[in-house]
């Protein structure tokens, strides 16, 4: 692959990845209210990225 054909390929991915984002974040701006809860006797599981 040459330099110039290496060079758009990774335009092309940063700028899929930029519109994914703003899509997704945009999707849930939108929805407007929290997630629905869980069905009743299904546990979810809730992930921190807290180190303390």
């Amino acid at each position: 692959m040459s330099n110039t054909a290496a060079r758009w390929t990774l335009v092309a991915a940063l700028a899929t990845t930029t519109l994914l984002t703003v899509t997704v974040t945009t999707a849930l701006g939108s929805a407007g209210h929290a997630p629905e809860p869980a069905p009743n006797g299904v546990r979810q599981a809730v992930v921190t990225t807290d180190k303390q």
